[in-house]
């Protein structure tokens, strides 16, 4: 009885110890869960590469992963992503999604960008799932301008071939030619050239010293002229001070004239204009 009694306690044990631990299993996955906030991100173009269940990365830290694809029913070419990422995480407004490749296993992930400091907290309104924008990766961008840089390379590869014809081969043939020649006749003519540079130099020369004596003529023209206007001017000076002293001394005769002189001669003028009154009376009669 006490070995069954023994077995019996132990197998107890071990169901408590296994629903113990279901318990906390339980607990701590539905608390992961309840540590994570979805987010939704609308992609316009394919997302081959990307799975259920693959990475999200924010600012290269793993924080989340995905949760759901679905082709968006308003919009055929848009794709909705569903991911769910730790509620710590700091998803600003202006924070941008992308899916990015992962290695050479073409497995891609859904990078996040960390926004802004100055930028508000990404949040949804009750009962909706916030959104990021999303943007093209570098390789999305490059795939996607692909055919306008290959069409610029078949436009460049046509230009060549023109440029590589056969008349412009010849053309460019008898261009080198013609250089040639030009190239022939400058090293037959090099004696001649160097005369002629000779000859350049030595007539820069003479004109330099011709350049310095024209300048040393002029400063010494510029000071002559200006001894001369120094001599003028002072001899100015000088018969505008006898001017003055010569007025001085009139200018007493001449008050004196002003004041006597024209009362006298008024009177003679009176005196003479009853005499040719007279005489003209006398006249009249004879």
């Amino acid at each position: 009885m006490e070995i069954r009694a023994s077995y019996v306690a132990v197998g107890v044990f071990t169901l408590l110890a296994v629903a113990g631990a279901l318990i906390f299993v339980l607990w701590t996955a539905r608390s992961e869960q309840s540590a994570l906030t979805p987010y939704d991100i609308l992609f316009r173009q394919g997302v081959s590469g990307l799975s259920v269940g693959n990475d999200v990365l924010f600012n290269g830290v793993r924080v989340g992963q995905v949760k759901q694809i679905k082709i968006s029913p308003k919009n055929p070419d848009t794709v909705r992503v569903r991911v769910e990422v730790a509620a710590d995480t700091p998803v600003r407004q202006n924070s941008v999604a992308s899916q990015e490749a992962r290695g050479i296993t073409g497995l891609s992930v859904v990078a996040i960008s960390g926004g802004t400091v100055d930028s508000p907290m990404l949040k949804a309104p009750s009962g909706e799932v916030a959104v990021i924008a999303s943007r093209l990766s570098g390789l999305q961008t490059l795939m996607a301008t692909a055919p306008d840089l290959l069409g610029a390379v078949n436009q460049l590869l046509d230009r060549a071939n023109s440029m590589l014809s056969p008349e412009n081969a010849k053309n460019f043939s008898q261009m080198l030619n013609s250089l040639t020649m030009v190239a022939d006749t400058v090293a037959e003519q090099r004696h001649s050239l160097e005369l002629a540079l000779n000859s350049i130099g030595e007539a820069a020369q003479n004109f330099a010293k011709a350049s310095r004596r024209i300048d040393a003529l002029a400063a010494s023209t510029q000071k002559l002229v200006d001894d001369k206007m120094a001599r003028a001017a002072d001899s100015v000076d000088k018969a505008a001070l006898r001017l003055d002293q010569v007025l001085d001394q009139v200018e007493p005769g001449m008050a004196q004239f002003s004041r006597e002189g024209l009362d006298t001669l008024q009177r003679l003028l009176a005196e003479a204009r009853n005499l040719m009154n007279d005489l003209t009376r006398l006249t009249h009669k004879m």
